[in-house]
């Protein structure tokens, strides 16, 4: 685990929030939502588990869950939230490396929606994919 992406995270997250320390053992409101923004870009974004979450920020893995179990509720019905999320995943806040992390994902996301349904053509691609990941990782 990277502590130096997490530590950008959480400078980004405390700079966008307004809020001096998002792993404050309090209950207030501010500090809840900062979490819930870099826990929810940690585990989808940066994909790590909940342990590693857990570990980085001091808190118990329940609260992470619950965490990120409140974005999406946050993200439906608070304009605030939804603007600091938007702004956190798409701004220059965060370094290019985390970033195009992102990005990258998007672009993964596009390609599989563009996938044949079939098994047989399925098969067939991932023999393409073998083919080409086993010729560049020669290089």
């Amino acid at each position: 685990m990277n502590t130096d992406n997490l530590e950008e995270l959480k400078q980004a997250v405390e700079k966008i929030t307004g809020v001096d320390n998002i792993f404050e053992k309090k209950r207030d409101r501010e500090i809840t939502d900062a979490r819930c923004l870099f826990h929810r870009y940690a585990y989808d974004i940066l994909g790590l588990s909940l342990a590693q979450i857990s570990r980085y920020s001091t808190l118990n893995h329940s609260t992470v869950i619950h965490s990120l179990k409140k974005f999406s509720t946050l993200h439906s019905y608070e304009k605030r939230f939804k603007k600091q999320w938007e702004y956190l995943v798409s701004s220059d806040v965060l370094s290019k490396s985390l970033t195009n992390r992102y990005r990258r994902y998007e672009e993964l996301d596009k390609f599989v929606d563009q996938l044949p349904s079939n098994e047989r053509t399925m098969i067939e691609l991932f023999k393409q994919i073998e083919k080409f990941t086993l010729n560049n990782a020669r290089i």
